[in-house]
Parts: structure tokens; C-alpha cells; sequence
């Protein structure tokens, strides 16, 4: 997919013979423009900015299940960073709590070693 930002750009005059793929509205600059096997897809500006969250969201998730992490579906959550960081420090705290229970557990004999 291209971005067609001026009229230097839109070599096969895409603007004049050619309408949003989305609304159905003339295309002005910018525009994205895609063609496989001659069908031309064109999204006007408006459109593409309003679709562009959809559009990463498919693009992430695609690169997501291209990493085979597991054969269950993958969503993409939308979440703030500093959500993330967050919950990520509570994560590594939890994980440094049960070490230190299983270190002290070990220590007391609770658990058989090489079992």
C-alpha cells in the first residue's frame, strides 16, 4: 500500500479516476492506494485515519499468530503503558514471593529435592 501525499506522486492518476474504497467521496491528498492484480483499492485521508486503528490492530494480531506462540486464538488488549508497567511489577513481585516461599519451604523440608 502507498501513500499518495501530491499530485507528483499519483502517477496513474488515481485522484481524478478513482473514489474512496470506504465513503464513495472524491480521493484528495493524501490518499493510500493499493492495487494487486489491477483492481485499485484507494482510502481517502479521512477514511484511513479513522480506520487506522483497525487496520494496526489486524496488522499486529496477524504478526502476533505469524510468531506460532500457541495454537489458542491471540487478542490484542489495548492498554495504557503505565498499566502495563504496573502490572508487569506486580507480576515480578509475585513471582520473587513464591521463590522465597519455596526457598523457605525447601529449608524446612516441605518438599522433597530430586523427588
Amino acid at each position: 500500500m502507498s501513500v499518495i501525499n501530491t499530485h507528483y506522486d499519483d502517477w496513474d492518476n488515481c485522484r481524478d479516476n478513482h473514489k474512496c474504497f470506504i465513503c464513495g467521496d472524491n480521493l484528495s491528498y493524501p490518499f493510500a492506494f493499493w492495487c494487486e492484480g489491477g483492481n485499485p483499492l484507494c482510502i481517502c485521508g479521512s477514511c484511513r485515519q479513522q480506520s487506522k486503528d483497525g487496520l494496526i490492530a489486524v496488522a499486529a494480531i496477524m504478526d502476533l499468530q505469524d510468531l506460532k506462540l500457541s495454537d489458542r486464538d491471540v487478542v490484542l488488549v489495548r492498554s495504557r503503558r503505565q498499566d502495563l508497567e504496573a502490572e508487569a511489577e506486580k507480576q515480578r513481585a509475585k513471582e520473587q514471593a513464591t521463590k522465597i516461599v519455596s526457598i523457605k519451604k525447601e529449608r524446612r523440608g516441605d518438599i522433597e529435592i530430586g523427588g
